[in-house]
């Protein structure tokens, strides 16, 4: 039922965008105006990068939505939650991922970037690291499995 809520909401603002494109070339500024008022936010969000800024206010941070970010390969939007959410990522310790335990949440989000072959995600985290780190010489890269078989 969820999934079914999703899709519907995608197709009403495919549906939206796309009538705001038609709109642009044959209304008038003060009309075009009126009629910006009337959009919900969520829309207007994903109409350009400006919007996007303006229109988004506090998104739980799940990791369902940050994987999605990374599979689509979206690295504005990336970048803009990894600037805001750097810190606090650095925090959480020992994410547990596919019986594979990683020592912080960013480290987990570069194996996510490595995974879905995202590389535009993965060069925007690495560009911004150079820039707040920039002569930060560890480097994680073991990761530890986890087995929970029982061996007798």
């Amino acid at each position: 039922m969820v999934f079914l809520n999703y899709v519907k909401d995608l197709y009403i603002i495919y549906q939206m965008t796309n009538l705001l494109c038609r709109i642009n070339d044959v209304l008038c500024m003060d009309v075009r105006g009126e009629i910006f008022t009337f959009i919900p936010s969520s829309v207007r969000k994903q109409l350009n990068k400006q919007l996007y800024l303006e229109n988004t206010s506090h998104i739980p941070q799940k990791n369902s939505f940050i994987r999605h970010i990374i599979r689509r390969d979206w690295d504005f939007i990336f970048q803009y939650h990894l600037e805001k959410n750097y810190t606090s990522w650095l925090k959480i310790r020992n994410w547990i991922y596919k019986n594979m335990v990683f020592y912080n949440y960013i480290e987990y989000l570069r194996h996510l970037c490595n995974e879905y072959q995202s590389g535009r995600c993965k060069n925007s985290m690495n560009i911004f690291e150079k820039k707040i780190k920039p002569k930060a010489k560890k480097k994680y890269k073991k990761v530890r499995i986890r087995n929970t078989r029982w061996n007798n």
